[in-house]
């Protein structure tokens, strides 16, 4: 089948070229098309469900609304994990599903069981799904900057209602959250002896007002022929349409809303906050992409709405980006462009050098982009993204390896056959077995990575397809569109120079033969010896999950002492932001602190905490270790008290969205009492803090906020005739105020209303309750009223209360110090029914490891397969793969010898150069089983293969390795994260390649004849010149 077709697409041009044109268009569909982003989206399935209730404590959450809700989505189908926070006011429930559940499904599975909660949660708390996002999809954060001085409250209502609403129009935006400002509200303040001059109720009164406030649909009216809808308007529309409003009639007399009280607006009770450089505060948002979006294309659109929207704007306001994620895909972008580029000149130069044929090198350079298009083509067509990890590892020496084959095969029929039809006919289909042979194995390797699962096969299945796609399609090139340009465009003869280099090698490679067999003991100790230290790397070497990539700011997270208010928390943050500025003077380019949660609670924080995104200049002489490292000294300095963790934006979401913390280790301590949970937790994390490496120690802070308690007095209450829920409603009022139906302005905006107290007493126990005798008594005299410590918050884990302590690691890798916390931990002599459970990256890397144990096992036997179908010699094939442990032995050390941390990536890159190697032995003695019939001596057989054998072994693997080169030495944005995986390649292929063509002949020779200079039949320079 393989001559049929290699001679068609010879004779035939339109195989050829519609071949091309076929890649052609499929990639440019693939550039349209294919989504991009910076890096692989890593979250779980996961969906948010959350649901404020004002006025109820942390623990009254827990039990009235968390519990409920936990119960009702306990049988939600195909749900691996689940945890919650309870607060004061809200409740926040995460369920995360397992890998391939449809999560447009599970959401209705959710909305299905929510909708069983009515009437077993208080009044008017609702629960609502949060937005389909993801770790990646906070793309663009923004502010609104005015030409003047506008009010928060004006600004944020433009925020709620302009901007808000635009860029929810855009296509791709799942949600859009508002931060900063005030949500504006109007407030009827009613006066107490008004009402009681009155002989009104407050429920009276709210009830009256609930009825004013009504749109009522009366049907159609038919009149002269035409239909007309009849309505009846009584809904606010201003603030005095709701002063006229009649609350009830006395003596015939109606009493207005004017009569009894005062409308002001003011605004809902804040519990965040937004605050730009040192200007102050200041109001913006958070574009939300959906799941499985094109983040870039999406920005785009966004920004083109922008610019449409920014005309209509009042005040000349701008929307300016404090994070756009576009910056940072482009600038990773940029540098997987630049390193693809360096790596296609540097193999098309190393191809023109070492075949001495500039027209070859122009051959496989064509081969490049054309495998590129088709792999971009069937990346758009399986929904997966370009970005930093699908394309950052593309190697085109091992893409292209099947074509140099092939150009080198024609290269030397051209020598000898004057008809370069014929020529390339013979050469193409006399190469392509071992061709097909060689790609079936890079093939073999990959294969068994795409079953990698979680987190890691999110990071390594893209990377795996697209190099896969690549292959296939330089694969269909060589059998199409390469035989018919190298009958038409190569030329016969090779250049002086690399006919040197072809004879150097061949002659290197005798002599060095012929000095191992001198030196057995030596060469066998050395690769002994090499392979111990590749050992002791693996076993001592500090291991993380992944490389961090370098997102271009920071993320600080910043607590103060419990206990502090919005506007202290504010204060703070812009001292921060002096104080940065005058310490790192031209290093940050902007600076934003987001306090305490924004509109959709995904992140939920205390007033009390901020985020400070501090994107910081490129060009910055220092590195990001040591900036945040200087940052986080300088204002501990300055501001002692503050905790500070100094992550990534993106980081710091991965890590909140897959282990419920924002730090790079979670230890949970999980038990039913929270007293006894804080107190273990206290002591473990007091153990925890002495660990080498630890820092940014997080623990939960369970009690502290002070919570005014009223305790009703059932004799009292009943001695004096109050109504208890009359006297509850007065309560809400004092503060919170009773919400009543929202107005609509005719401008179309929802305005919230409520009821409350015109002027509150200075203490509480002074307020004054009617009672039904006509008569008013201090709530001091009906109930008991104490200042008692609350909980802040109650988070639950795997259905269970949780003590949850979080640290970063930094100066050691990640495995070894959570093994010394676990040893620590289990020291520990917990109480029966309290257990721990960790978390974070770490748990990654472990999963990953154990995969990673059959992956392994499962490639040597694919690779093994594949040799045997060659060699039928299960001895050779034992020997090969032998030898090729010194290739991952050579990455490990080539990790250690540039200082860096052994990580996933670099065990994906051991993975794959192991199996190139055993390519190459098995390339040698299949060679050597072949010349067996012309030379029985074995020794000679094996002398004039590894003659043959060594310039297209070299070939191989010196194109594999410089086409990774650009990547391994990259110095850019994001290369952080290719440099482990590339460096493990390049020290492998190059270590294992020496090592096949060193000991190899030895170990094979040895057991069957010995092997002295004086047993070979000829000299190196006679095996040289007679083999020609």
């Amino acid at each position: 089948m393989w001559a049929n077709l290699l001679r068609l697409s010879v004779r035939s041009g339109g195989v050829a070229l519609g071949t091309t044109l076929v890649i052609l268009s499929i990639g440019l569909y693939g550039l349209v098309h294919v989504q991009i982003d910076a890096v692989p989206d890593i979250t779980n399935n996961q969906v948010q469900v959350y649901a404020y209730a004002p006025g109820y404590s942390a623990t009254e959450v827990e039990l009235l609304v968390t519990r409920p809700i936990e119960t009702a989505l306990a049988t939600v189908p195909d749900r691996i994990e689940w945890r919650s926070i309870s607060r004061m006011g809200l409740s926040l429930v995460t369920i995360v599903f397992a890998e391939g559940v449809d999560l447009y499904r599970a959401r209705a599975q959710i909305a299905e069981r929510l909708v069983t909660l009515q009437g077993q949660l208080p009044a008017g708390v609702q629960p609502e799904i949060g937005p389909l996002s993801t770790g990646l999809s906070e793309a663009y954060q923004y502010v609104l900057v005015p030409c003047e001085p506008v009010p928060l409250s004006e600004l944020r209502t433009i925020q709620d209602w302009l901007v808000r609403r635009a860029l929810l129009e855009v296509p791709g935006v799942a949600d859009v959250s508002s931060f900063g400002g005030y949500v504006r509200r109007w407030e009827i303040r009613f006066r107490p002896e008004a009402l009681d001059r009155y002989g009104l109720t407050l429920t009276e009164v709210e009830q009256a007002l609930f009825t004013t406030n009504q749109l009522t649909g009366g049907g159609f009216i038919e009149k002269s022929h035409a239909t007309l809808a009849l309505r009846a308007e009584g809904i606010w529309r201003s603030p005095d349409d709701i002063r006229t409003a009649v609350v009830a009639i006395r003596g015939g007399r109606p009493i207005r809303l004017i009569d009894i009280a005062t409308v002001e607006e003011g605004h809902l009770p804040r519990y965040g906050a937004l605050l730009r450089d040192t200007l102050g505060e200041a109001v913006g948002g958070i574009v939300l992409v959906r799941k499985g979006e094109n983040t870039a294309e999406v920005i785009r659109r966004l920004k083109a709405h922008l610019q449409t929207l920014e005309s209509r704007l009042p005040h000349g306001i701008q929307v300016v980006p404090f994070l756009d994620r576009e910056d940072l895909i482009q600038r990773l972008l940029h540098t997987v462009s630049q390193n693809l580029l360096e790596a296609a000149l540097l193999v098309i130069a190393l191809v023109t050098v070492l075949l001495g044929s500039w027209r070859a090198g122009l051959v496989v350079g064509a081969v490049i982009p054309l495998s590129m298009f088709f792999a971009l083509g069937l990346m758009s067509l399986t929904g997966l993204s370009a970005n930093l990890m699908s394309l950052g590892a593309i190697d085109f020496g091992l893409i292209v390896d099947g074509t140099v084959i092939l150009v080198e095969a024609v290269l030397v029929r051209l020598a000898t056959e004057p008809d370069r039809l014929a020529a390339a006919e013979k050469g193409a289909i006399q190469i392509r077995q071992a061709s097909l042979f060689g790609e079936m194995v890079v093939l073999s390797v990959y294969l068994p990575l795409l079953f990698l699962s979680g987190v890691e096969g999110k990071m390594f299945r893209p990377m795996v397809l697209t190099m896969m796609f690549a292959l296939a399609g330089a694969l269909v090139l060589s059998l199409t569109f390469v035989p018919w340009v190298c009958a038409r465009f190569l030329r016969p003869g090779q250049s002086t120079w690399a006919q040197k280099l072809h004879h150097t090698l061949q002659i290197g490679s005798i002599r060095l033969l012929r000095w191992t067999a001198r030196h057995p003991r030596i060469a066998l100790a050395s690769w002994t010896l090499f392979l111990v230290g590749g050992s002791c790397v693996l076993a001592f070497s500090e291991s993380i999950f992944l490389p961090e990539l370098e997102e271009g700011a920071l993320a600080l997270g910043t607590r103060l002492p419990l206990g502090s208010s919005l506007s202290q928390t504010l204060t703070y943050c812009q001292g921060i932001h002096r104080l940065l500025r005058e310490r790192f003077p031209g290093v940050f380019q902007e600076m934003v602190a987001k306090v305490g949660t924004s509109e959709i609670p995904m992140d939920p924080m205390f007033v009390e905490s901020a985020d400070l995104i501090l994107t910081y200049n490129p060009d910055t002489h220092l590195s990001r270790a040591a900036l945040a490292e200087s940052v986080k000294t300088a204002i501990q300095a300055h501001y002692p008290g503050i905790f500070i963790s100094v992550q990534q934006p993106i980081q710091m979401r991965f890590n909140e969205l897959l282990a419920g913390a924002r730090t790079d280790v979670v230890i949970r301590l999980l038990g039913p009492d929270l007293d006894t949970l804080t107190k273990w937790g206290e002591i473990l994390a007091g153990h925890i803090q002495r660990v080498p490496g630890v820092t940014d120690l997080a623990r939960p802070l369970f009690f502290g906020a002070q919570q005014v308690v009223i305790r009703w007095k059932p004799e009292a209450l009943a001695f004096y005739g109050v109504d208890l829920a009359e006297a509850q409603r007065w309560i809400q009022a004092y503060r919170i105020g009773l919400a009543l139906p929202p107005a609509l302005t005719p401008e179309g905006l929802r305005v919230p209303v409520v009821l409350c107290l015109t002027n509150s007493p200075e203490t509480l126990s002074e307020l004054m309750l009617p009672t039904g005798r006509g008569t008013w008594i201090p709530l001091a005299q009906v109930a008991e009223i104490r200042y008692v410590p609350s909980f802040n918050e109650i988070p639950h884990a795997e259905g269970e209360r949780s003590y949850t302590i979080g640290v970063n690691v930094r100066g050691r890798g990640t495995l070894s110090v959570v093994k010394e916390i676990q040893a620590l931990a289990s020291r520990l002599p917990l109480p029966p029914g309290y257990r721990l459970s960790y978390g974070g990256q770490w748990q990654n890397y472990l999963a990953a490891r154990e995969r990673l144990f059959w992956i392994i096992p499962l490639t040597v036997l694919l690779v093994g397969g594949l040799m045997y179908l060659t060699l039928r010699q299960p001895g050779a094939i034992g020997l090969i793969l032998l030898v090729s442990l010194s290739a991952p032995a050579g990455g490990l050390l080539s990790l250690a010898l540039r200082g860096l941390p052994f990580s996933l990536s670099a065990a994906i890159g051991l993975i794959s150069v192991f199996g190139l190697t055993t390519l190459q032995g098995t390339v040698l003695l299949n060679r050597y089983y072949s010349l067996q019939t012309v030379y029985p001596a074995s020794l000679r057989a094996l002398l004039y293969a590894l003659r043959e054998r060594t310039r297209p072994i070299l070939t191989t693997t010196l194109i594999a390795a410089i086409g990774l080169l650009p990547m391994a030495f990259s110095e850019q944005a994001g290369a952080e994260v290719q440099r482990p995986f590339a460096t493990t390649v390049i020290g492998g292929l190059l270590t294992g390649t020496f090592f096949t063509l060193w000991l190899l002949p030895l170990f094979y020779a040895r057991p069957r004849q010995k092997f002295t200079p004086t047993s070979t039949p000829t000299s190196a320079k006679s095996v040289a010149t007679g083999a020609r």
